[in-house]
């Protein structure tokens, strides 16, 4: 079965980001693209058949907007909801993309990703992958490298394996990223045993055994480049992410609908990084991405 992307789109530059960003995708992952775009009930006395005809004159031309920017053949898809969240998981539901690509909010610094009302909302309930395109996308947009964030975790490895399908896709290595944080400290006194220099020496090897652990899992015709990065786990993997054309994060946990849920680190990351982000939630599946 040939896989599908569902791209979230309403003639904004966001949208545009979205369809951009979609369009990567597709192509990366041999995937048929599905245009949505969400309309809103009708506040007036209408009637169901005059309004059902005017939605599908409204969204023609969108639609046909859409294709010509891609190029190529796409579906259109259109659901009412007065949530754009709640819509985008309805055509979700029914499509079953291997992702879902949507813009940033239109509030924000250009080429940085807010993830706003919808993304979050979305985020907390979706099965498939959702990536997210920053601001201004549209206008540079490529898809050439692949970083991941790992940390040993269940999650972290369903991440792995959709970076590392996306990296074969574009034949590139596959940066794999973990933060080696600072040892915590309570009123004065280190919680670990550990001194300073021992702590980091523990930590290191901790990362070489998550490292050996993650090229086992990826393909053998995938290259890894290590990067082990140190500080705040959000803001250096946010810098890093200047350094590849799409970031790849694991969900921490289930939603309300076993879905995503972003932690308050892959949040803070979606919000500052430069480049496009992939989360992947639990029910994504062992092989993620694919069909």
């Amino acid at each position: 079965m040939r896989p599908k992307v569902l791209i979230g789109y309403d003639e904004s530059p966001e949208g545009e980001d979205a369809l951009l960003l979609g369009e990567s995708l597709s192509d990366v992952l041999e995937a048929k693209p599905v245009v949505a775009t969400v309309i809103s009930h009708t506040r007036q006395g209408v009637d169901e058949t005059d309004f059902d005809e005017a939605v599908i004159k409204y969204t023609e031309p969108i639609f046909a907007k859409a294709r010509r920017r891609l190029g190529r053949e796409a579906t259109g898809r259109h659901v009412v909801n007065d949530s754009v969240a709640a819509g985008i998981y309805e055509l979700a539901d029914w499509e079953k993309p291997s992702a879902v690509v949507i813009g940033s909010t239109r509030h924000g610094e250009s080429g940085r990703i807010q993830v706003g009302t919808v993304g979050g909302s979305l985020l907390s309930g979706i099965h498939c992958s959702v990536a997210v395109a920053p601001r201004g996308y549209a206008a540079n947009s490529r898809l050439v490298s692949v970083g991941v964030a790992i940390d040993g975790s269940s999650e972290s490895w369903r991440a792995l394996s959709a970076a590392a399908y996306v990296a074969k896709r574009v034949s590139s290595p596959l940066r794999v990223m973990s933060v080696m944080g600072k040892p915590h400290y309570v009123l004065g006194g280190l919680l670990s045993p550990l001194g300073p220099e021992e702590y980091r020496e523990y930590k290191e090897k901790e990362w070489e055994h998550v490292y050996e652990d993650a090229v086992r899992r990826v393909p053998d015709e995938i290259s890894t480049e290590p990067l082990l990065l140190h500080g705040d786990p959000a803001d250096a993997l946010s810098d890093a992410a200047g350094d590849v054309d799409l970031l790849v994060l694991g969900s921490r946990g289930y939603g309300p609908l076993k879905g995503t849920v972003l932690g308050s680190v892959s949040a803070r990351i979606m919000a500052a990084a430069p480049c496009p982000v992939m989360v992947v939630p639990r029910g994504a599946g062992p092989t993620p991405l694919e069909a």
